[in-house]
């Protein structure tokens, strides 16, 4: 497949994304660093395959519609209109549909695979990257969001810390972590490795980076959380 037959659209915009370059650290360019997902196959990639499929079987799907109904409900504190939206670790984008119609989204994964398989859900503007280290300028993104990613990553600083850099001053962060516990426990022997965290500890990490909780609700696997961001941004 040539780099100009994916039907998604893979663009550099301007406005967001650093000049000339794909990862801020590296200076990969947009084409090389797809192709690259493409030759270096990866445990996601493989499993991009198969994912959406186990998602839909009738347990997971359970779980499934009820985050997508808790997060629905977040997003009612967070008008935004025209909506503009950056998804980390968007995956096959099982989850897209929580916002509105009409929505810019600009989707991040670091599977090429995953983003590919996202292109029936909605229309999305698919970047291949790494979330410690986020293609984009600093404060232009008004809304940040993170479901069912941030428990695979095992230095959650490193992301918050990025976040906080690429958001507006009043941005939203939508974010959902997977806390200690028993079904938690049992995700272990079914895919990649987690990193739990408990609700406060995640609570003080994000609070430390200038963000207030205005919204958090709970699930068998999750808990959700909205947050603002309040603290004006310095140059």
């Amino acid at each position: 497949m040539q780099f100009n037959e994916i039907n998604l659209e893979f663009v550099v915009l301007n406005e967001y994304l650093f000049p000339n370059t794909f990862m801020r650290k590296g200076g990969f360019s947009l084409q090389k660093m797809v192709m690259m997902n493409r030759i270096g196959v990866t445990f996601w990639n493989i499993k991009a395959s198969f994912y959406y499929s186990i998602r839909s079987l009738p347990p997971f799907k359970k779980v499934l519609k009820q985050e997508i109904s808790h997060l629905k409900m977040l997003m009612k504190q967070a008008s935004l209109s025209p909506m503009k939206v950056l998804d980390v670790g968007m995956g096959v984008g099982s989850t897209l549909e929580i916002f509105p119609e009409g929505a810019r989204i600009i989707g991040l994964d670091h599977a090429y695979d995953m983003i590919w398989k996202s292109r029936d859900k909605k229309k999305v503007i698919g970047v291949v990257g790494n979330a410690q280290y986020l293609p984009f300028q600093n404060h232009v993104v008004p809304f940040v969001s993170a479901v069912g990613f941030t428990e695979y990553l095992f230095n959650k600083e490193t992301f918050l810390d990025e976040v906080k850099r690429i958001i507006r001053s009043d941005g939203h962060f939508l974010v959902t972590i997977a806390p200690p516990g028993f079904f938690n426990f049992l995700r272990h022997f079914f895919g990649h490795r987690i990193y739990p965290i408990r609700a406060e500890a995640w609570e003080s990490l994000v609070a430390q980076r200038g963000f207030s909780c205005i919204g958090k609700t709970r699930t068998w696997l999750q808990q959700q959380h909205l947050f603002i961001r309040k603290e004006v941004p310095i140059s």
